[in-house]
């Protein structure tokens, strides 16, 4: 073994794996995260290491999903400017890095832990140097380039797509795939959408050049002076053999000799656990981790040296750090993630009313109070200053003779009223704001709104751009079906709708006001705004195409199959 020391040591990503989150890394590459969905993920990766999940397509920011969010991303289907996200530990989701050991010598052979006397692995951030006005700028043509981002992911044919075999050429040639499918007006305006892309796309490159941005790297110094806060510097050398910046450890995986074909047998195959949240702020207050920075992380090992006596502690010897090559990089989900919050649904069972009124009957008054609300003195906001005011008090006036009083409230009784004001005020600030995409994010549907659920259904077939598919519809059969009555052209059905929309008496009228507004200038909106009021989001709906896609625990776990070494 002593002969080794004259060769060099590579940190690598592990031999089971030659791909990370769905493109290869090629052995000898960098190191990999693994992705888990259960709490216990440290013991499911101690028994069989390459038990872990598969990327899919919720893991990474502003992909497009053509299929299920859930569709594993492979390398063939992996997308330019992919960008990995790893989710919270709130959203039940849990991640590894995990690494290699190997020398240099004829062969590749593991290295010995006891050559090893140090390992650990950092977490550093990516940022562009520019000046002020430069991020202007900037900041103007990332927006632009999101808008045509949404427009394009509104233009794409998901629904197609996902029952279609022909995804992998879709990804590789859009355009041609649209005109071979006969999709003549979405092919036409994917075109114009492309050509716009790439013109964002020379303005972004023209800023880069002639404002020569920099992307920089940071590492995070801890302040000694107080726990808890530090900072990010600038990384001056990717590969130090002094290291400042905060360590997290890395474990060696040590199967279990009972084990048969474990997969780290013979291997010296290093982890540790991913952090996706902190405590720690910088001197500033903002979190140590954002959602907007990209991250990696590098991990070390240190060489013991032959004559130093092997600690427990950091720094014991003078050997050589070994560093292993960046992993991909990644962001952070933001806490309230759709993709994240629905991996860990919250169940709240609402108050029977029925119930509760036979138990209050039942009971004195002030049974089951248990929220005690205690103000200050001279501090309650209640305004009652006789019987006769309605409780309307002069303006300011709110140090009344009941200042100081202690009031008890039950839960139930908090949680109906406030359930009872989000569904009035829940239409009304989504019209206010024009806020439609929120309608998305309930599971039921305002009393204030009925649609024929046929007609609703007929016309989410068509999916976005309902007024290009139609016209294209009718220009090719001559006629289409909506709702059981033939159309043969767009203007009656229009009409249709008007009609349809002025004799609902359910629907107030500044909301209906709006509608109408809207049928005329943005049709495709407010067939948007219909289907999204009108949808029954259940498990048994009267129209089957209007049925809600619930999100499983179990959606998306799929496991990476074991590999046999070569």
């Amino acid at each position: 073994m002593k002969n080794r020391y004259r060769y060099p040591w590579k940190l690598r990503g592990p031999w089971y794996r030659r791909e990370t989150s769905g493109g290869p890394v090629g052995r000898g590459d960098r190191p990999i995260i693994q992705k888990y969905a259960s709490s216990d993920f440290v013991n499911i990766f101690l028994e069989e290491p390459q038990r872990s999940l598969k990327y899919v397509c919720e893991d990474f920011v502003n992909r497009i999903c053509l299929g299920s969010v859930y569709e594993p991303v492979t390398p063939a289907t992996r997308q330019t400017g992919d960008a990995l996200k790893l989710f919270l530990d709130t959203h039940s989701r849990f991640y590894l890095v995990v690494c290699e050991l190997n020398c240099q010598a004829p062969g590749c052979p593991s290295v010995s832990r006891d050559q090893v006397c140090e390992a650990g692995f950092v977490v550093r951030r990516y940022r562009s140097r520019t000046e002020p006005k430069i991020r202007v700028a900037l900041a103007k043509v990332m927006t632009e380039r999101n808008l045509i981002m949404a427009k394009i992911k509104k233009i794409l044919p998901k629904q197609q797509m996902a029952s279609t075999s022909g995804s992998t050429q879709f990804l590789q040639n859009p355009l041609k795939w649209l005109q071979d499918a006969g999709e003549s007006a979405r092919s036409k305006r994917l075109q114009s959408l492309q050509f716009e892309y790439a013109a964002n796309t020379r303005k972004l490159q023209e800023i880069a050049l002639n404002h020569k941005i920099e992307l920089i790297t940071q590492k995070w110094l801890v302040n000694p002076d107080l726990k808890g806060t530090g900072s990010w510097h600038e990384v001056s050398d990717e590969t130090p053999q002094k290291i400042d910046e905060e360590i997290y450890p890395l474990y060696p995986l040590i199967p279990d000799p009972a084990a048969k074909n474990h997969s780290a047998t013979g291997k010296t195959i290093y982890f540790g656990v991913v952090p996706t949240s902190s405590a720690d702020l910088d001197e500033l207050g903002n979190p140590k981790f954002d959602i907007e920075s990209a991250h990696e992380i590098r991990c070390f090992v240190r060489r013991h040296k032959e004559d130093c006596p092997l600690k427990p502690t950091r720094n014991d010897c003078p050997g050589e750090i070994v560093w292993s090559e960046a992993t991909e990089s990644y962001k952070l989900a933001a806490f309230l993630d759709l993709d994240g919050s629905g991996h860990k649904p919250i169940n709240i069972q609402l108050p029977d009313l029925n119930a509760l009124k036979d138990q209050a009957l039942r009971g004195p008054a002030g049974k089951g109070l248990n929220v005690r609300m205690n103000p200050p003195p001279d501090s309650t906001l209640n305004s009652v200053k006789n019987n006769n005011d309605m409780g309307m008090g002069d303006k300011g006036d709110w140090n009344t003779s009941q200042s100081g009083q202690i009031c008890f409230f039950c839960i139930p009784l908090i949680t109906m009223v406030a359930l009872f004001v989000l569904r009035i005020f829940l239409p009304i600030v989504v019209f206010l704001f024009g806020l439609w995409f929120l309608l998305k994010l309930k599971l039921c549907i305002p009393p204030s709104f009925s649609f024929d659920a046929q007609v609703a259904a007929d016309l989410k077939v068509f999916g976005p751009e309902f007024m290009v598919n139609i016209e294209a519809e009718i220009s090719v059969k001559g006629s289409v079906i909506i709702g059981g009555i033939v159309y043969n052209d767009v203007n009656t059905l229009k009409q249709d709708i008007k009609n349809m929309l002025n004799s609902d008496n359910e629907l107030p009228g500044y909301l209906k006001d709006g509608f109408m507004d809207q049928v005329d200038t943005d049709f495709d909106t407010t067939m948007d705004i219909i289907i999204g009021m009108a949808t029954d989001f259940s498990d048994d709906p009267e129209v089957p195409e209007m049925a809600g896609d619930m999100p499983q625990a179990t959606d998306g776990l799929i496991y990476f199959a074991k590999v046999n070494p070569l």
